[in-house]
């Protein structure tokens, strides 16, 4: 089931004006132009809210006035700055010569001198002359490519694709529940384990230790679910895994790669921010992802944000079940994109990004035996028995996104509608809760302040204990008052201030903690005020005192 590529090799780059669009090949020959990128921080802001999970509570409480509604708008807008002048015209021609080729056109951005247009969302790109975004289409993939010293030869794989996952919750992090991360990535890719399609072990430690002594055996996937961020000390990525104390051992790609360079069949890694793994100021996995793939390994597959438990789900199967048919990463990638997108109303779907270093694919898939494929039953029957387990060991919050799932694949499935009426909450209709997670009717901003005019400037640092990381000049985009949380505002794309400098005065005893509300989990922690996820390093906005601001002067 192969697909031939023509690549379209557009490198984003500086110039003493501001950014250039230089095409380093085509079908159509070299070409260039000048970048103007079509929006303000704030605006990535509201749209990487607006493309989130929709039980996002901030998603309700934005004003329609500030709130993105449209995604193709602003697709398009990205593409139009995009493809504009001589990079467009070069553009269209290349579609036109891999169609009269039966070949398609793969776009691989080139970033690597712009490392602050990394945590741009590409994978939006809406071509208004072909009506479609580009990255829904497998005529037109979108890459993110990175050059590398080496390229190694595909790995023939033998049927199953055998995946190595880790689930890490470090104790001084903000906790994950491991064993409801590792019961849903069980539950969706059941049945392609049942038919021998997938293999998929689980660490029992989220140590280095344990990967290094798990990757002596062959593994061709390694699927990471936990925290990312970016060390600004050190100025790379890291990934959170933890220590043999159980506490957080922040690992860079370097150090990662050490142990994956050497695993000879592995050729790909997924980075999986699940629901409550917040970002930080930086895109969570992007230099992780990076140093992997100059490193050698041929692609790696990393989400910009956290995504919902109903798309981790879409992504985890269709994913790999793609995959396994033997169809190339790219339209693997492509596949899970439409399944995502047309499987919810959110437009998570362009939250994966792939990364890539040199042409050739990955996998070859040899199968010298007979390989059953899944049918629609066998998932909806996996997923019903795992919502049904789960339900009986008292675990809600894992039946209700799998019963959630089943529903929109399958309405009438036995009484999956009765099942999640019943576990759902009476009080939230149609939403998934976070287990743990704060309402506005637990919680409250422990550095609470009035709530100033929309339109108004940020007070001074030292009046609101923000670290000058925070930034200057912010306008509020929202406001709910002091009885609001930041979680309610900000929903689960937050990180806990302070993240560097000086610590609020809080006085004695620190911030007030707050415990969760009875049924959820996790560990009483400290209310401060939130940063909201930022692109390129910039905080693109952060909530004080129940507001929500967006950052239109960063420091």
């Amino acid at each position: 089931m192969s697909r031939e590529y023509l690549d379209f090799d557009v490198a984003i780059e500086k110039t003493a004006a501001g950014y250039s669009a230089r095409v380093v090949d085509s079908p159509a020959g070299q070409a260039a132009g000048a970048f103007v990128l079509p929006f303000e921080a704030a605006e990535l802001a509201q749209f990487m809210i607006a493309v989130g999970p929709p039980r996002v509570p901030s998603r309700r409480l934005m004003p329609a006035a500030v709130r993105v509604t449209d995604v193709r708008d602003y697709g398009q807008r990205l593409n139009d700055a995009l493809f504009s002048g001589p990079v467009g015209s070069a553009f269209t021609l290349s579609l036109d010569r891999a169609s009269a080729a039966n070949k398609s056109l793969r776009i691989r951005l080139r970033l690597a001198g712009v490392p602050e247009l990394d945590a741009v969302p590409w994978e939006y790109l809406y071509s208004n002359s072909l009506v479609r975004f580009l990255t829904l289409s497998d005529d037109t993939p979108i890459v993110r490519y990175l050059d590398a010293a080496t390229h190694p030869p595909a790995v023939t794989v033998e049927p199953p694709l055998r995946v190595l996952a880790m689930v890490s919750s470090p104790s001084d992090m903000p906790a994950l529940e491991v064993q409801r991360e590792i019961d849903l990535l069980k539950a969706t890719t059941a049945d392609l384990v049942n038919n021998g399609l997938l293999t998929i072990d689980v660490l029992d430690k989220a140590t280095l230790r344990e990967l290094q002594r798990a990757l002596i055996d062959s593994y061709h996937v390694f699927h990471f679910i936990g925290h990312g961020g970016f060390e600004t000390s050190e100025g790379e990525g890291v990934l959170v895994l933890e220590k043999d104390d159980g506490t957080a051992d922040r690992v860079s790609g370097v150090r990662l790669g050490t142990l994956l360079h050497d695993a000879r069949d592995l050729q790909l890694t997924v980075l999986n921010a699940c629901e409550g793994a917040r970002t930080s100021g930086r895109d969570a996995f992007s230099g992780v992802a990076q140093t992997l793939v100059r490193q050698g390994l041929p692609a790696v597959v990393a989400m910009q944000t956290e995504i919902s438990d109903r798309a981790a789900l879409t992504f985890s199967h269709e994913f790999y079940y793609f995959l396994s048919r033997g169809l190339p990463i790219e339209s693997a990638m492509c596949e899970v994109r439409k399944a995502m997108a047309i499987s919810d109303e959110a437009s998570e779907w362009g939250t994966a990004v792939l990364l890539r270093s040199g042409s050739e694919q990955p996998f070859q898939f040899a199968t010298t035996r007979p390989v059953s494929q899944p049918a629609k039953e066998e998932r909806w029957e996996s997923l019903y028995q795992a919502a049904g387990s789960a339900i009986a060991s008292g675990a809600q919050g894992t039946a209700i996104p799998i019963l959630e799932q089943l529903q929109a694949e399958k309405p009438d499935y036995h009484d999956v509608t009765e099942l999640l009426e019943q576990v759902r909450p009476s009080d939230i209709p149609g939403a998934t809760p976070t287990p743990g997670a704060l309402t506005p009717a637990t919680s409250t901003l422990a550095t609470a302040t009035p709530t100033p005019a929309a339109g108004t400037r940020l007070p001074a640092v030292e009046a609101t204990g923000v670290p000058s990381l925070a930034a200057t000049g912010a306008v509020p985009l929202a406001t709910g008052g002091t009885d609001v949380s930041a979680t309610g505002l900000a929903g689960e794309r937050t990180q806990e201030l302070p993240l560097g400098g000086e610590q609020p005065a809080y006085g004695e005893g620190g911030p007030p903690t707050v415990t969760p509300p009875e049924g959820g989990s996790g560990k009483p922690r400290p209310q401060r005020n939130r940063i909201l996820l930022g692109l390129g390093g910039v905080v693109l906005a952060l909530v004080v005192g129940g507001t929500l601001y967006a950052v239109t002067r960063p420091d």
